[in-house]
């Protein structure tokens, strides 16, 4: 793959993230609504599926946008935000997948793993948001508000009591992110270039020969 193809193909899947992120926004009213309406009549047939496909739907979603991410971190040699982003799909599976194991009826032991999963999920917030700071000066202005969003978001998460309100803040994050991908994938491939030369700077020159 010659060098324009290889932003073309970066571009495209950065794009497709961005995409991803605005769907799973997308996605929000429905999903309270479904579980509103669940709780006023539980065990509708209709209400069920509707709310397990966006279950899935979001698990997706959240894949591909933070495989953008991953393949951000990949590519300017950050593994905080490599591990980070790979923590939180995980995370989605993990809570989604027992979101819809739930829907069969109550679960004794709901709040443990939601207490678990939260203090997780912030840490891996606290991770992510680390190595967007450390790409600062490659990702370009939106990488500091994403930054200190992220490492607020994941103390909120830490802290349990208060996860509405990380979750609330996640919400601008993410739209914080989705323009930073957006302009990542409209920037020509310069980016790459910046992340490229910061890294053969990081290596001590006894080691480049190694590399």
């Amino acid at each position: 793959m010659n060098e324009f193809d290889e932003v073309r193909s970066v571009s495209a899947r950065l794009k497709a993230a961005a995409y991803a992120g605005i769907l799973s926004l997308l996605l929000i009213p429905p999903e309270i609504f479904l579980e509103e309406s669940l709780r006023a009549n539980p065990g509708t047939l209709w209400i069920l599926a509707s709310i397990s496909l966006i279950y899935i739907l979001n698990v997706a979603l959240a894949v591909v946008f933070y495989r953008g991410f991953i393949l951000i971190g990949r590519r300017l040699d950050h593994s905080s935000i490599v591990v980070g982003s790979m923590i939180i799909i995980l995370l989605n599976f993990a809570w989604y997948g027992f979101q819809v194991y739930a829907l069969r009826g109550p679960v004794s032991f709901y709040g443990v793993y939601g207490g678990v999963v939260l203090v997780v999920f912030g840490a891996s917030r606290l991770l992510f948001g680390h190595g967007i700071y450390r790409a600062r000066d490659t990702l370009g202005g939106l990488a500091m508000p994403i930054a200190i969003l992220e490492l607020v978001i994941g103390l909120f998460l830490m802290s349990v009591r208060f996860y509405l309100v990380g979750f609330v803040l996640s919400l601008v994050a993410v739209v914080l992110q989705i323009m930073l991908l957006l302009r990542l994938a409209s920037a020509e491939g310069s980016w790459l270039q910046e992340g490229r030369s910061g890294a053969r700077r990081s290596v001590p020159p006894a080691n480049r020969g190694m590399n």
